[in-house]
């Protein structure tokens, strides 16, 4: 006869071994398979648990038996199965709150899953990853199953990201308002749609502030003027069809199109919101073209991180002067091309490579989520 201890033991194994090979075939085996195996599985740790609570652990006759009715019962009445895409038990959506831990996921495009709960405290990213359209939420990379794992929302499903431009100097500033050309064919960018995209002349129809459009030299490109009064804010806001429209472009904080004005260049704060082919915004501090005022950026929700790690920012800024320390978490300091370093010839003289940033951290992005308004404050002229 098995002793008690050995026969416990015995079926751990077993039930370990299991829920490995189980989780080794959940990714190409047919669906009706899978749910056999896992019903098996969950079948036998319940029928452990009775036995032993009977005090019969060693009896396999009484936990063969158990397991054969829990077969049979979840045949006659299965549980509800929480299908990640489609059916009535659909996992939720990721909330803005996940998304400060499961934003990084969605930054690959295929992954659609993404545990919301740390396993492990050490580990610097969640577990996420992709699954087909009737794949349940028995993950055993989240800690709850399906109870400790959200799907990712559809494109722009909290909707709109929009734009506040907001003037905490004492004099009005004039600024000019940039928006970003279409991608053409074959090149990697945000906004590949011209249907889908917001253009420089919808900034001056939808908004009172903008004026004196001009086109620029590729398609959508282009800018106009705005004045910001002291103490006071201008916004860019979407709805309708032009919600879920790619808005990329830049606020340059000086009036007119020079590329280095005296005396050290102009602050940029540049964006990628709702964009077309990817799930990730983006936004920035540019000084690579030098420094004509302090500005910070307020970010909306929780899901904003730094470039390159899981840290997550909510406010970028504000940026020093030309020769201040801007090794900071979202900025590009003066004439680094490349945030750690200056890659081709130096934009502007008068913005001078003096001092780059030291890891990968001159952009904040989300991915996964979009909506809020992202605050552009103007701090003070230098």
């Amino acid at each position: 006869m098995v002793r008690y201890s050995s026969w416990m033991e015995s079926l751990v194994i077993c039930l370990i071994t299991l829920a490995l090979t189980l989780t080794a075939v959940s990714s190409n085996a047919a669906g009706e398979d899978t749910a056999s195996r896992r019903t098996l599985y969950e079948c036998q740790k319940k029928a452990a648990e009775y036995t032993y609570n009977l005090d019969k652990a060693g009896d396999k006759e009484l936990f063969d038996k158990h397991v054969q009715e829990c077969i049979t019962a979840s045949k006659i009445n299965p549980a509800p199965a929480a299908l990640l895409k489609t059916g009535a038990g659909n996992m939720p959506f990721c909330t803005d709150a996940d998304m400060a831990w499961c934003s990084s996921c969605w930054m690959a495009p295929g992954n659609d899953w993404c545990c919301t709960k740390k396993s492990n405290p050490a580990q610097p990213l969640p577990d996420c990853g992709s699954s087909s359209a009737n794949a349940t939420c028995d993950y055993t990379a989240c800690s709850g199953g399906c109870n400790g794992a959200c799907r990712k929302p559809p494109k722009n499903y909290y909707g709109a990201t929009n734009i506040k431009i907001t003037n905490q100097t004492d004099a009005d500033v004039t600024f000019m308002f940039v928006t970003g050309a279409v991608t053409k064919p074959g090149e990697l960018g945000a906004c590949t749609d011209t249907d889908k995209i917001i253009s420089y002349q919808w900034v001056v129809q939808n908004t009172d502030w903008c004026k004196d459009p001009q086109a620029g030299e590729v398609q959508n490109s282009g800018w106009c003027t705005g004045t910001v009064k002291k103490g006071s804010s201008v916004e860019l806001k979407r709805t309708g069809d032009d919600a879920n429209k790619c808005l990329t472009g830049g606020i340059h904080l000086w009036p007119e199109k020079a590329s280095c004005p005296a005396p050290h260049g102009f602050t940029q704060g540049e964006f990628t919101f709702n964009p077309t082919d990817t799930s990730t915004e983006g936004v920035n501090i540019s000084l690579v073209n030098g420094v004509s005022y302090a500005m910070s950026i307020n970010l909306p929700g929780e899901a904003w991180t730094v470039q390159d790690n899981a840290k997550t920012i909510k406010v970028i800024g504000p940026n020093e002067g030309i020769s201040g320390d801007n090794n900071k978490p979202g900025i590009y300091p003066p004439g680094c091309t490349d945030c750690v370093q200056l890659v081709g010839p130096l934009p502007c003289s008068n913005a001078p490579n003096k001092k780059c940033q030291s890891v990968r951290q001159c952009h904040a992005q989300r991915g996964g989520i979009t909506g809020g308004t992202v605050e552009f404050v103007i701090e003070k002229k230098f």
